[in-house]
């Protein structure tokens, strides 16, 4: 026997949340749907183990390796009032009546925070044969948020020898996203089928959803180290679709 493997359950986690949810259903051509969450996540187990100042994970220093406090997402559906039967323009006739009914806009929008980021260094003086967390030299981490240092990188320095980081994850967090999609459809009678139209916007803001860092933009010490290089969301999007109904 050369190795023994040893597994155990040390690790916990807690979750608390405000979960609301308002719906409106369709009524008067409008449906909506709005749901948002408010939480929080403590645990004590980190991608590198135990940090030492998670020993009461209940305390303020508890890590945030899961904790996404805020997230909301909204979605929404109107059919136009325009044309026959409805409030506006309901005597239309002929080609200004198939021009204007049958329209449907929609949207859904989507928010969510920012990632808790787990900064560590390049090169560790610790001597466990494994990594260890940064040191903090600031009172607070300041936020740039530009691809080039998302933090202040300068409040970052390597620990003296032998010594656990002082960098809790969840002090910087990543980029958040914030993005709406939006659609409009237009539905016109040829006899007892129907042509749709309808135009698809990914993106609609062309918004830049920068990508949580990763590797070496987390390693303090390295010549990346605050950079972000990616994005998570592509530029804005349109999408053209014609489909018969039957």
């Amino acid at each position: 026997m050369t190795a023994v493997n040893l597994r155990d359950g040390n690790g916990k986690s807690w979750y608390d949340a405000l979960q609301l949810k308002l719906e409106k259903r369709f009524a008067h051509g409008l449906q909506t749907l709005v749901s948002y969450t408010y939480s929080r996540t403590d645990d004590n187990i980190t991608p590198a183990g135990i940090h030492p100042s998670l020993a009461n994970v209940r305390m303020p220093a508890a890590s945030k390796a899961l904790d996404i406090p805020n997230i909301l997402v909204t979605s929404w559906t109107y059919e136009l009032p325009f044309g026959p039967g409805q409030r506006f323009l309901s005597d239309s006739s002929g080609l200004a009546k198939r021009f204007v009914e049958g329209w449907t806009i929609s949207g859904i929008t989507n928010y969510h925070s920012g990632d808790p980021l787990n900064i560590t260094v390049a090169s560790s003086l610790l001597n466990t044969g494994s990594g260890n967390w940064s040191n903090v030299t600031c009172s607070s981490i300041g936020a740039p948020h530009t691809v080039a240092a998302w933090w202040d990188t300068s409040c970052f320095a390597n620990p003296p020898q032998y010594q656990f980081g002082n960098y809790r994850i969840g002090d910087v967090r990543g980029p958040n996203v914030f993005n709406t999609d939006f659609s409009a459809a237009k539905k016109t009678r040829v006899g007892p089928s129907a042509l749709e139209l309808r135009v698809d916007t990914f993106n609609l803001f062309n918004r830049a959803h920068f990508a949580t860092p990763t590797g070496a933009s987390l390693q303090f010490g390295t010549a990346t180290f605050g950079t972000i290089n990616n994005t998570r969301l592509t530029p804005r999007e349109v999408q053209l679709s014609v489909r018969m109904l039957f």
